[in-house]
Protein backbone atom coordinates (compact mmCIF):
# COMPACT_ATOMS: atom_id res chain seq x y z
CA UNK A 1 0.00 0.00 0.00
CA UNK A 2 1.99 3.25 -1.04
CA UNK A 3 1.49 6.02 0.99
CA UNK A 4 -1.14 8.03 -0.98
CA UNK A 5 -3.30 4.97 -0.35
CA UNK A 6 -2.96 5.71 3.26
CA UNK A 7 -3.32 8.71 3.28
CA UNK A 8 -6.94 9.93 4.59
CA UNK A 9 -7.65 13.50 4.90
CA UNK A 10 -11.12 15.25 5.05
CA UNK A 11 -10.99 19.04 3.25
CA UNK A 12 -13.57 21.68 4.36
CA UNK A 13 -14.77 24.53 2.09
CA UNK A 14 -16.95 27.30 2.85
CA UNK A 15 -18.33 29.18 0.59
CA UNK A 16 -16.22 31.85 -0.88
CA UNK A 17 -13.19 30.73 0.36
CA UNK A 18 -11.07 29.33 -2.22
CA UNK A 19 -13.41 26.22 -2.99
CA UNK A 20 -12.34 25.96 -6.74
CA UNK A 21 -8.39 26.41 -5.81
CA UNK A 22 -8.66 23.85 -2.77
CA UNK A 23 -11.14 21.16 -5.11
CA UNK A 24 -7.99 21.37 -7.55
CA UNK A 25 -5.99 20.24 -5.31
CA UNK A 26 -6.98 17.04 -3.80
CA UNK A 27 -9.24 15.95 -6.64
CA UNK A 28 -6.42 13.31 -8.06
CA UNK A 29 -6.12 12.11 -4.57
CA UNK A 30 -8.84 9.19 -4.13
CA UNK A 31 -8.42 9.13 -0.36
CA UNK A 32 -9.40 13.16 0.17
CA UNK A 33 -12.60 13.37 1.51
CA UNK A 34 -13.68 16.64 -0.24
CA UNK A 35 -16.88 18.19 1.71
CA UNK A 36 -17.82 20.61 -0.28
CA UNK A 37 -19.90 23.34 1.39
CA UNK A 38 -21.37 20.68 3.64
CA UNK A 39 -19.33 21.59 7.09
CA UNK A 40 -20.21 18.38 8.59
CA UNK A 41 -17.55 15.13 9.48
CA UNK A 42 -18.70 12.25 7.97
CA UNK A 43 -19.53 9.22 10.09
CA UNK A 44 -16.59 7.18 10.31
CA UNK A 45 -14.13 9.31 9.61
CA UNK A 46 -13.55 11.44 12.84
CA UNK A 47 -10.09 10.42 12.97
CA UNK A 48 -9.42 11.36 9.33
CA UNK A 49 -6.99 14.80 9.64
CA UNK A 50 -9.49 17.85 8.78
CA UNK A 51 -7.90 20.96 6.79
CA UNK A 52 -10.49 23.66 6.92
CA UNK A 53 -10.23 26.67 4.83
CA UNK A 54 -10.37 30.10 5.87
CA UNK A 55 -10.69 33.53 4.72
CA UNK A 56 -11.05 36.82 6.35
CA UNK A 57 -14.18 38.14 6.80
CA UNK A 58 -13.89 41.70 4.64
CA UNK A 59 -13.19 40.04 1.78
CA UNK A 60 -15.37 37.03 2.40
CA UNK A 61 -18.01 39.00 2.44
CA UNK A 62 -17.87 40.92 -1.07
CA UNK A 63 -17.00 37.82 -2.73
CA UNK A 64 -20.49 36.64 -0.99
CA UNK A 65 -22.19 40.15 -1.95
CA UNK A 66 -21.17 38.78 -5.86
CA UNK A 67 -22.12 35.42 -5.46
CA UNK A 68 -25.78 36.83 -3.84
CA UNK A 69 -26.24 38.81 -6.99
CA UNK A 70 -25.71 35.70 -8.88
CA UNK A 71 -27.88 33.76 -7.52
CA UNK A 72 -31.03 36.44 -7.53
CA UNK A 73 -29.90 37.85 -10.74
CA UNK A 74 -29.55 41.00 -9.13
CA UNK A 75 -26.79 42.80 -9.31
CA UNK A 76 -28.46 46.52 -8.76
CA UNK A 77 -27.85 46.97 -5.09
CA UNK A 78 -25.06 48.06 -4.32
CA UNK A 79 -22.33 46.31 -1.63
CA UNK A 80 -23.23 48.69 1.30
CA UNK A 81 -26.88 48.52 1.10
CA UNK A 82 -26.89 44.85 0.51
CA UNK A 83 -24.43 44.61 3.68
CA UNK A 84 -26.72 46.39 5.73
CA UNK A 85 -29.79 44.03 5.06
CA UNK A 86 -27.40 41.04 5.98
CA UNK A 87 -30.42 39.42 8.57
CA UNK A 88 -31.69 38.47 4.86
CA UNK A 89 -28.91 36.97 3.42
CA UNK A 90 -26.32 35.58 6.49
CA UNK A 91 -27.58 31.97 6.56
CA UNK A 92 -27.55 31.12 2.85
CA UNK A 93 -23.83 31.51 2.80
CA UNK A 94 -22.13 30.06 6.03
CA UNK A 95 -21.31 33.58 7.19
CA UNK A 96 -20.33 32.68 10.79
CA UNK A 97 -17.38 30.16 10.65
CA UNK A 98 -17.05 30.02 13.98
CA UNK A 99 -20.20 28.36 14.58
CA UNK A 100 -19.67 25.88 12.23
CA UNK A 101 -16.04 24.63 13.80
CA UNK A 102 -17.62 24.85 17.89
CA UNK A 103 -19.98 21.85 16.89
CA UNK A 104 -17.78 19.63 14.94
CA UNK A 105 -17.05 16.43 16.66
CA UNK A 106 -13.02 17.18 16.92
CA UNK A 107 -11.50 20.75 16.34
CA UNK A 108 -9.83 21.33 12.77
CA UNK A 109 -6.03 19.68 12.64
CA UNK A 110 -5.20 22.79 10.18
CA UNK A 111 -6.55 25.88 8.78
CA UNK A 112 -5.80 27.25 5.49
CA UNK A 113 -6.09 30.46 5.33
CA UNK A 114 -6.95 31.54 1.73
CA UNK A 115 -4.74 34.72 1.65
CA UNK A 116 -1.77 32.55 2.66
CA UNK A 117 -2.47 29.34 0.97
CA UNK A 118 0.55 28.14 -0.14
CA UNK A 119 2.45 28.45 3.17
CA UNK A 120 -0.49 26.96 4.79
CA UNK A 121 -0.22 24.35 2.69
CA UNK A 122 3.60 23.53 3.24
CA UNK A 123 2.90 23.20 6.87
CA UNK A 124 0.78 20.28 6.70
CA UNK A 125 3.08 17.59 7.02
CA UNK A 126 0.97 14.80 5.76
CA UNK A 127 0.72 16.35 2.49
CA UNK A 128 4.83 16.79 2.08
CA UNK A 129 5.27 14.01 -0.68
CA UNK A 130 2.69 15.83 -3.17
CA UNK A 131 4.14 19.35 -3.01
CA UNK A 132 5.88 18.97 -6.58
CA UNK A 133 2.09 18.12 -8.06
CA UNK A 134 0.04 20.38 -5.34
CA UNK A 135 2.38 23.39 -6.56
CA UNK A 136 1.82 22.58 -10.14
CA UNK A 137 -2.17 22.64 -9.47
CA UNK A 138 -1.52 25.95 -7.50
CA UNK A 139 0.33 27.62 -9.71
CA UNK A 140 -2.36 26.64 -12.43
CA UNK A 141 -5.36 27.28 -10.08
CA UNK A 142 -4.87 29.48 -7.52
CA UNK A 143 -2.70 32.37 -8.98
CA UNK A 144 -4.57 32.21 -11.51
CA UNK A 145 -7.73 32.21 -10.00
CA UNK A 146 -11.94 31.43 -11.76
CA UNK A 147 -13.02 34.04 -8.89
CA UNK A 148 -11.98 37.19 -11.14
CA UNK A 149 -13.44 35.72 -14.31
CA UNK A 150 -16.49 34.10 -13.07
CA UNK A 151 -18.87 36.58 -13.23
CA UNK A 152 -17.72 37.57 -16.54
CA UNK A 153 -20.93 38.11 -18.90
CA UNK A 154 -23.43 37.95 -16.25
CA UNK A 155 -23.64 41.64 -15.47
CA UNK A 156 -22.19 44.76 -16.97
CA UNK A 157 -21.72 45.80 -13.45
CA UNK A 158 -17.69 46.88 -12.76
CA UNK A 159 -16.27 44.48 -10.35
CA UNK A 160 -13.79 46.98 -8.44
CA UNK A 161 -10.81 45.40 -6.21
CA UNK A 162 -12.98 44.34 -2.78
CA UNK A 163 -11.32 46.76 -0.43
CA UNK A 164 -12.88 49.99 -2.46
CA UNK A 165 -16.46 48.35 -1.35
CA UNK A 166 -15.53 49.76 2.12
CA UNK A 167 -15.52 52.83 4.48
CA UNK A 168 -15.40 53.31 8.04
CA UNK A 169 -18.62 51.70 8.83
CA UNK A 170 -19.54 49.10 6.65
CA UNK A 171 -15.57 47.76 7.72
CA UNK A 172 -16.59 47.77 11.39
CA UNK A 173 -20.24 46.19 11.22
CA UNK A 174 -18.27 43.53 9.28
CA UNK A 175 -16.01 43.59 11.97
CA UNK A 176 -18.58 43.11 14.53
CA UNK A 177 -20.89 40.67 13.10
CA UNK A 178 -18.08 38.45 12.33
CA UNK A 179 -15.94 39.62 15.79
CA UNK A 180 -15.78 35.75 16.70
CA UNK A 181 -13.99 34.84 13.17
CA UNK A 182 -11.62 38.01 13.73
CA UNK A 183 -10.65 36.89 17.15
CA UNK A 184 -10.39 33.01 16.49
CA UNK A 185 -8.09 33.46 13.45
CA UNK A 186 -6.56 36.73 14.78
CA UNK A 187 -7.30 38.31 11.63
CA UNK A 188 -7.03 42.11 10.71
CA UNK A 189 -10.33 44.55 10.50
CA UNK A 190 -8.30 46.98 8.85
CA UNK A 191 -6.95 44.39 5.94
CA UNK A 192 -9.19 46.96 3.29
CA UNK A 193 -7.22 50.06 4.63
CA UNK A 194 -3.66 48.81 5.39
CA UNK A 195 -3.61 45.56 3.20
CA UNK A 196 -2.34 43.00 5.80
CA UNK A 197 -4.80 40.12 6.39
Amino acid sequence: MSYVDELKIVWMMPMRTATRSSTALIRDYSTFTSRGHDLTLPIGKEHYTLIFNIRNPLPRIVSIYWLWGLHHGNYKKNFKDWLFSYKKWQNLYQLHLDKYISVLPKPPDYFVRTEYFDDDLKRITELKEHFISLGRTYDDNVLNNAYVTEFNGKTDKIRFPWYSEYDELSAEFVHEICRKQFDLFNYNPNYWKDGTP
